[in-house]
């Protein structure tokens, strides 16, 4: 509605333009004075309708921007799903096969083991996992060597404690 305003606005604009300021022995004072007030009228209508059109393109970029957050965060959850569901598609997908010698086929509980390492390589996976605490503690350990330690001996050019 706005850009349509604007599409039919801007031609009578400069209409109003020529009339009111263009001196003509056909137009009397009062009327030329009536059309620049008539023009006066078309430029505030104009700056209100660019303001508003500014404010919705600023409006619909917030939008868009929180639909692609949204999307961000259920991408980042359905990331952390296929992650953790890859060991068991994997062991799962071996022991489905159509061998005649799959390991634990003929194991009273070879079933029963293969669930256990599931749920161990799970385990493993996990953010609580040992896996990701190790790399944890290394990138710990690797930001306390950057920063010197109290007890070191302090090199020359070194501030005072």
């Amino acid at each position: 509605m706005i850009l349509s305003l604007r599409r039919y606005l801007a031609p009578q604009r400069e209409i109003f333009n020529v009339l009111s300021n263009r001196p003509s022995p056909l137009l009397p004072a009062d009327v030329q004075l009536y059309y620049r007030d008539i023009y006066d009228h078309m430029l505030r209508i104009n700056d209100s309708l660019e303001t508003y059109r500014d404010l919705l393109s600023s409006t619909m970029e917030s939008y868009l921007s929180q639909v692609s957050n949204r999307l961000n965060v259920v991408t980042k959850g359905l990331s952390v799903i296929a992650t953790l569901s890859i060991p068991f598609v994997v062991v799962s997908g071996m022991w489905g096969m159509n061998f005649s010698r799959i390991p634990f086929s003929q194991h009273p509980y070879g079933f029963e083991l293969i669930v256990v390492a599931q749920l161990v390589l799970a385990r493993r996976a996990t953010p609580d996992g040992p896996a990701l605490q190790a790399a944890r503690r290394r990138q710990h350990d690797h930001r306390d060597r950057a920063q010197p330690r109290r007890d070191e001996p302090r090199r020359l050019g070194d501030r005072p404690r």
